[in-house]
């Protein structure tokens, strides 16, 4: 399975991340403060917990490339002043969590950056520009390494942001260009270093996080070799302005993103629309990739709170950004008292797309208790030049085309739909699913026990080795499963195709992500 199809990235959302490690790298050797667009591209394309997790191994990538390039210029004294009040800064930006929720967060550190940028640049223009770093031997100096290193222990530990942090600080202790990315080399390294222990703890860092890493830090390297070649044509002064400059654009950006996000893994259009919704609770009815990807971007939202329902039908669920409950309601009117009781804002649909019951009761629910509501339904497959699909309108009339069909059946069509097969002697059956099936079951199977995504390559091999002649499958639409209907083209196989269930009269349906937040901002 390659990195992008296991991520659910797109073309684009790739390309955005390779694009930010790139400039991680050129952040690392040559304008230092560059890199919080890295940050800010990771945290739109990824989900915001995740970003995390794949980006600090990205940064130290980048720190090795600086400190093997600008290792004689580190200034020593000044990083053993700054390391004591790191970890004060992070220990205060801990207890700052316990209590401040994302909004307080990114405008407390886009504040503290912007009050520092100016301090800064006040400073510089005042101060002789001929003072060294060892100015951090006298007392008014280590009173200013002290607080600088408080601040980027707590902007580090709170947003990540600890690197325009240091920069202003290495820049009005006097650093020149080579003294400041040598010494911040060094700095960086240590504490990101230091983090992975709890981002791994965390579960941030893990087998998934680091293949896709695998694949970007390729990319630091270039980005590396440019900001080498381009520091030595820069002079101090220019230099200083565009640290500065990096400084500003990550503080306006805290300050005024507001949870803006760029949905890479959706497409390559920015979709800013939530920035000033309105509503507060937001329950999903969830179990499909695209209510994981919704309960994502609305957890980074100001002042909104997410609930995801799942069925409880699948013994370990995805990890689900926001609040998740498990379990039935009892029908529409179970649902309708929790819609009243927590006062949900909206209900968002996103259920499997055969999962009839659960969205008429949800329709239900949502025209007795007036709260608004939509269907976010993938759009269905079509078939191509080549296929050889036949349409059933239910399990059992698919049963029935199978015996003219072939004698060796992939079932993918759940664990829960066997009985309309059960009776059908003469035929194998290799059936998958993520969960074990259900009785009753056809006599002669096997059982495969496997989530998506598939690959082409993997659904093909699969065909071959099984010796497979015919497939069922339910039209669930998406990218996840869909790599078995290109392996049965490509091997001339027939597919049987059960249609989905109509969906409840007077029901409002988007197609995607993208439309179910610009339904939600528009109500």
């Amino acid at each position: 399975m390659d990195t992008m199809t296991l991520w659910h990235l797109t073309g684009w959302g790739f390309a955005a991340l390779a694009f930010a490690a790139l400039l991680v790298g050129f952040s690392k050797t040559a304008v230092s403060g560059a890199n919080t667009v890295s940050l800010a591209i990771f945290a739109a394309v990824l989900p915001a917990r995740a970003s995390t997790g794949v980006l600090l191994p990205v940064l130290i990538a980048g720190d090795l490339l600086a400190v093997l390039t600008y290792r004689r210029h580190a200034h020593w004294p000044t990083l053993w002043r700054l390391f004591p009040a790191v970890a004060a800064g992070v220990v205060a930006g801990t207890l700052f969590l316990v209590w401040a929720d994302d909004g307080v967060v990114r405008t407390s550190i886009g504040a503290i950056l912007l009050l520092m940028a100016g301090v800064t640049v006040w400073r510089r223009r005042t101060a002789e520009a001929g003072d060294e770093p060892d100015a951090v031997t006298t007392r008014a100096g280590r009173a200013k390494a002290r607080s600088y290193g408080v601040l980027g222990g707590f902007t580090t530990m709170v947003a990540n942001a600890g690197g325009p942090v240091m920069s202003l600080y290495l820049l009005s202790a006097g650093f020149r260009k080579l003294g400041f990315l040598g010494t911040s080399a060094f700095f960086f390294l240590i504490v990101n270093v230091s983090k992975v222990p709890f981002s791994a703890g965390l579960g941030l860092i893990d087998g998934r996080s680091l293949l896709l890493d695998a694949a970007l830090v390729v990319f630091v390297v270039p980005g590396a070799l440019l900001g080498k070649w381009a520091v030595h044509r820069i002079n101090q002064r220019l230099f200083e302005q565009l640290v500065i400059g990096a400084t500003v654009v990550g503080a306006c950006s805290c300050c005024c993103a507001r949870g803006c996000r760029i949905p890479g893994r959706v497409g390559p259009v920015a979709v800013c629309t939530l920035g000033a919704m309105s509503m507060s609770h937001i329950l999903i009815l969830g179990g499909t990739t695209e209510a994981r990807r919704l309960a994502a971007e609305l957890a980074v939202r100001d002042g909104v709170r997410v609930t995801t329902s799942l069925a409880g039908r699948v013994a370990r669920p995805g990890a689900v950004d926001g609040d998740v409950r498990i379990g039935g309601f009892g029908g529409a009117e179970g649902l309708g008292a929790w819609l009243r009781e927590h006062r949900v804002d909206a209900l968002v649909d996103a259920t499997h797309p055969f999962a009839a019951s659960i969205t008429a009761n949800a329709a239900h629910a949502a025209a007795a208790t007036g709260t608004p509501a939509v269907v976010l339904r993938r759009p269905g497959w079509r078939p191509g030049p080549g296929d050889r699909w036949h349409e059933a309108a239910s399990l059992a009339e698919a049963a029935t085309l199978l015996p003219g069909l072939g004698q060796r059946v992939l079932l993918t069509t759940g664990r829960l739909g066997l009985a309309a097969f059960a009776h059908l002697d003469g035929l194998h059956f290799v059936v998958r699913s993520v969960e074990p099936p259900e009785p009753p079951m056809p006599p002669d199977m096997e059982v495969l026990l496997a989530r998506g995504p598939f690959t082409e390559a993997d659904e093909t091999a699969l065909l071959r080795e099984r010796r497979i002649d015919v497939i069922v499958t339910k039209d669930s639409g998406g990218e996840a499963t869909a790599a078995k209907l290109t392996a049965a083209r490509t091997l001339a196989l027939p597919i049987v195709i059960v249609r989905r269930p109509p969906l409840p009269d007077g029901v409002t349906a988007v197609p995607d992500v993208t439309g179910a937040l610009e339904w939600l901002a528009r109500i």
